[in-house]
């Protein structure tokens, strides 16, 4: 008898993410902060505003 095998295939890829924004006022430093906590969800600080993160289809996606 033959039973069926699931194969599921993820694809991972390295992605850079540098960005600059103005903190020149309040709003600024806190869309900072917002962006750099949602960048440590999926990947690590390099240097300040630039960040390794290894994505599969679905957060890329997202």
């Amino acid at each position: 008898m033959l039973s069926s095998v699931y194969v599921e295939v993820i694809i991972k890829m390295l992605v850079l993410i540098i960005y600059d924004v103005n903190t020149q006022n309040k709003d600024g430093k806190k869309r900072l902060r917002r962006v750099a906590k949602q960048c440590l969800n999926y990947g690590v600080r390099v240097q300040h505003s630039v960040f390794e993160c290894v994505v599969d289809a679905h957060n890329l996606e997202c």
